[in-house]
């Protein structure tokens, strides 16, 4: 007698390819939500993407805000009150930014990346490169208020001419 070899139907390969590739999605996803630490989704509604970003590219450009007293109820502010609130926002960022990377102005470079930085003049905040460290590190101070991931937003030529006092296309 000889022996015959069952063969699946190709439906039930389709199936079981399906079905793993499915699995190997939710592991996946679950394992980018692990990176992110509990301080980080505590402050950052993109906590996953942030991280997942800063481990697949060695760095993630965030704009970090500081906890700050509010001064939105100041109705209109004069000279010297707007003053006194750029001089709070600058020494505020001054304190992280010299926690953080070494010095308030000269930032301790990135390691494999531009370390990039700008600060905000009135608002207690800054937008910088960091990496997966560096990002659970200022997740875990309290004078940090919240991450978000930088979704730069590039400005199209017709966007830009007005704003240069170009004119308008069709006049070039």
């Amino acid at each position: 007698a000889t022996a015959t070899r069952s063969r699946g139907s190709p439906w039930r390969y389709g199936v079981a390819a399906a079905s793993l590739f499915f699995a190997l999605a939710i592991g996946l996803q679950s394992a980018v939500a692990q990176q992110a630490s509990s301080a980080l989704r505590s402050k950052a509604p993109e906590a996953a993407t942030i991280a997942a970003t800063a481990q697949a590219d060695g760095h993630v450009r965030v704009i970090v805000l500081l906890n700050a007293p509010d001064v939105a109820n100041q109705g209109r502010p004069d000279a010297a009150t707007i003053a006194s609130i750029k001089a709070r926002a600058a020494a505020l960022q001054n304190g992280i930014l010299a926690k953080h990377f070494g010095d308030a102005v000269n930032l301790r470079p990135g390691q494999g990346f531009v370390r990039h930085h700008s600060r905000f003049e009135i608002t207690p905040g800054f937008v910088i490169n960091v990496d997966a460290t560096e990002l659970e590190a200022l997740a875990a101070d309290p004078t940090v208020k919240s991450i978000t991931i930088d979704h730069l937003k590039r400005t199209k030529l017709l966007q830009s001419l007005p704003r240069k006092r170009l004119g308008k296309p069709q006049d070039l």
